[in-house]
């Protein structure tokens, strides 16, 4: 088998790989036997000449001179291994959080022989989706279970984006599992893979019931409140909708997130060995999608052809932060994800279509641990909650506060919109969000909006809108585990968003299937 790279026009037909590569390598159509898309990007540097970028392996029955063919390579796919139990396992595993990390690390357990329990504290995805609906329509929030709370966790409600940064050997397996499950085929190559909040919501209750399958459980409302060793063994007390129950395990795995606050606090008080680490905040911002198309594609934006515009910025400041966008949402909207009553957080969501009118990012800044309120562990989570009950308590309501960027950078609060409508629901009132944060962060995000601008043209627009506020894009701890991921306190293993370790869906999913490899291997000797 061989790999090309080749460059794809924007209107190239998918069932026409073989055509494209045959072209390549001087050879006719029925020569190539088989044709696959392993990596495609858009490169939309030159907006005069935007095409896409695809890697393709092929199989042909003719000899190939890899000498003249400089852009053809011999190619075989890498074979991964996953281990499995040797024996029938009598070791009771418990996994805490059914979000990436809980579901990857019990699907790979189970697949490998294992029985595995898992504990999520939120609700199952018909009802989860019932009180998410409930809060942006009506402002009613639900503390059990929310946009951070429930099957598939946070991931599920903010797009489905599966880029990272991380290298790592499992990536490929969990798009093909994501794609096993419901998701559409292409996460599988594109280079900025995402699946949308609409179709992962099937996604995550397929990959529930594979697990179950397999013969693992998943307990949906099942909190984890206290934990103490008894033995060998630890003792877990679970706060469940008919009271409390005790049960207890060899091997406890916490795949929470970063908003589980109050399970890090108990884990804290158990002696659990944390420290502080940087994190960032700020605000959502919102253009029309059609603008950030205009200002990636120029003249090709309204082919119809080419996906939604997204971007990726970042700049570095004098005063030594970073103000940068994460988790960009083309065609999405901004979503309330609080956790807890009387606050508000926002973060972004967009369906597989990404066709809403806006596009939406957050902006943030860099916050170092000089700046958090103390030398505790937890200060950050201080940091973060003083900021997300003054947004809840400016309007005193789940109604939080936008402010036009022209408005922003002249230092005047907005009383009329422009051409941006927002989209957070359940509610906004027209203010200033410049109170909503520290002033250096600010400051350093009022540079960074006109810095950015001179990257993507159109970013500091006077319409666009700034929504408050952003506080929770990474954990401001982290955990301090050993090379097998194994936290301070014995036989308990701390993995993904909520140890400090991963950021998005796909590092938290790779996050629990090392975990669950560590743990088979230890099991077989």
């Amino acid at each position: 088998m061989y790999k090309i790279t080749i460059k794809l026009p924007i209107d190239f037909n998918k069932d026409n790989l073989k055509i494209y590569v045959a072209k390549e390598v001087r050879l006719k159509v029925p020569d190539i036997s088989k044709c696959k898309l392993l990596k495609l990007s858009l490169d939309a540097r030159d907006k005069n000449k935007i095409f896409y970028l695809a890697s393709i392996c092929f199989e042909t029955f003719k000899n190939l001179n890899l000498k003249k063919l400089k852009s053809v390579s011999k190619f075989e796919k890498k074979e991964i291994h996953f281990p499995k139990l040797d024996k029938i396992c009598d070791k009771k595993i418990v996994i805490v959080g059914f979000g990436p990390s809980g579901m990857f690390a019990g699907l790979t357990l189970a697949r490998a022989g294992a029985k595995v329990t898992i504990l999520e504290r939120g609700y199952e995805m018909t009802k989860r989706k019932s009180v998410v609906t409930e809060l942006m329509k009506n402002g009613t929030m639900c503390e059990a279970s929310n946009i951070q709370f429930g099957e598939g966790g946070a991931g599920t409600f903010s797009d489905g984006k599966l880029n990272t940064g991380i290298k790592s050997e499992y990536i490929q397996s969990v798009l093909d599992d994501f794609v096993l499950f419901g998701a559409n085929e292409n996460i599988a190559y594109d280079f900025r893979p995402h699946i949308g909040t609409d179709v992962l919501e099937q996604v995550v209750v397929n990959l529930r019931n594979e697990i179950l399958n397999l013969g693992s459980s998943v307990l949906f409302e099942h909190k984890l409140v206290d934990l103490k060793y008894q033995n060998d063994k630890i003792a877990l007390d679970i706060q469940t909708p008919d009271g409390y129950v005790s049960t207890v395990c060899d091997i406890l795995i916490f795949a929470i997130g970063h908003s589980s606050r109050d399970t890090i606090h108990m884990l804290f008080d158990k002696n659990m060995v944390l420290k502080q680490k940087p994190f960032s905040m700020g605000y959502r911002i919102e253009h029309k999608q059609s603008d950030i198309n205009f200002a990636q594609y120029g003249k090709f934006a309204n082919q119809n052809i080419l996906p939604p515009a997204d971007y990726h910025l970042v700049t570095h400041l004098d005063n030594g932060r970073s103000v940068y966008t994460f988790c960009m949402c083309p065609g999405g909207v901004v979503v309330p994800a609080m956790s807890e009553k009387n606050t508000i957080v926002t973060n972004g969501m967009s369906y597989s279509l990404r066709d809403g009118e806006n596009a939406n990012s957050a902006i943030l800044c860099t916050v170092e641990t000089s700046d958090f309120p103390s030398d505790s562990p937890l200060a950050g989570i201080e940091l973060q909650e003083e900021y997300e009950k003054y947004a809840f308590a400016k309007n005193n309501s789940y109604n939080t506060t936008v402010q036009l960027v022209g408005d922003f950078l002249h230092g005047v609060p907005s009383k009329k919109l422009g051409k941006v409508i927002p989209s957070y629901r359940p509610g906004y009132v027209l203010g200033t969000v410049e109170d909503m944060l520290p002033k250096v962060l600010v400051d350093s995000i009022k540079q960074g909006i006109v810095n950015l601008d001179k990257k993507l043209h159109g970013f500091a627009d006077s319409d666009s809108i700034l929504t408050g506020v952003e506080t929770r894009s990474s954990a401001p701890y982290q955990v301090v585990r050993n090379q097998n991921m194994m936290s301070s306190l014995n036989n308990i293993y701390m993995i993904g968003e909520g140890a400090g370790f991963a950021g998005g869906i796909m590092s938290s999913a790779v996050e629990g299937i090392k975990c669950a490899n560590i743990i088979i291997e230890k099991l077989n000797n």
